[in-house]
């Protein structure tokens, strides 16, 4: 696939772009409660165990993470156009009897799968703001080098008028390649949640 001067432009005015974004917006703020919620929820699950306290725990932690992958198939494939069908809704305790219930719940491949994918967003969560900033400040920084002080980026220090104009079109260059990264992850967390959701 070969990508193009109007392609590698025009990602600032494609409308995907900007529903990526709020994909990954909102993946770094709810992303981040899925991991504690996963990782620390069950480990006092199974610390509180030994109480017979933890059981009970780990099912409505089980069942919370059903409804949280059932948030992300709705929210993945509104935002970014995937096609990801809700699995069936499992037994009806109210039918087959809360045993036949929550053994679906433990036992189901859906409920594992939906469990792995939140954890993969949720160590996404933790990255991707570390790579926003440092991509967004660094291509900002060098964009803005003509109207301010010295700017100091990696090893070159900017303190000349003529380094701020070559600076300013490297900032474009590096916006522009840190939306298609972006666009990149969109893409594939999206091909995540339809392998997983």
């Amino acid at each position: 696939m070969q990508l193009g001067l109007t392609d590698f432009i025009g990602v600032v005015t494609k409308r995907q772009t900007y529903r990526n974004l709020l994909y990954l917006f909102v993946t770094s703020f709810v992303g981040g409660l899925y991991f504690v919620g996963i990782f620390f929820g069950f480990f006092v699950a199974l610390v509180l165990t030994l109480a017979l306290v933890g059981i009970p725990l780990f099912l409505v932690l089980l069942a919370g993470t059903r409804g949280a992958a059932e948030l992300e198939r709705r929210l993945t494939n509104r935002l970014l156009g995937t096609d990801i069908h809700s699995p069936p809704s499992g037994v009806n305790p109210f039918t087959y009897g809360w045993v036949s219930a929550l053994r679906e719940l433990v036992v189901s491949d859906t409920t594992w799968k939906g469990i792995g994918f939140l954890a993969i967003k949720g160590v996404i969560a933790f990255l991707l703001p570390l790579f926003v900033l440092l991509a967004g400040v660094t291509s900002l920084a060098l964009i803005l080098s003509p109207f301010g002080e010295t700017v100091v980026w990696e090893l070159w220090t900017i303190d000349t008028w003529i380094e701020s104009l070559i600076a300013v079109p490297l900032g474009v260059l590096t916006g522009l390649a840190t939306l298609h990264a972006l666009n990149g992850l969109a893409r594939v967390t999206g091909s995540i949640a339809e392998s997983l959701l």
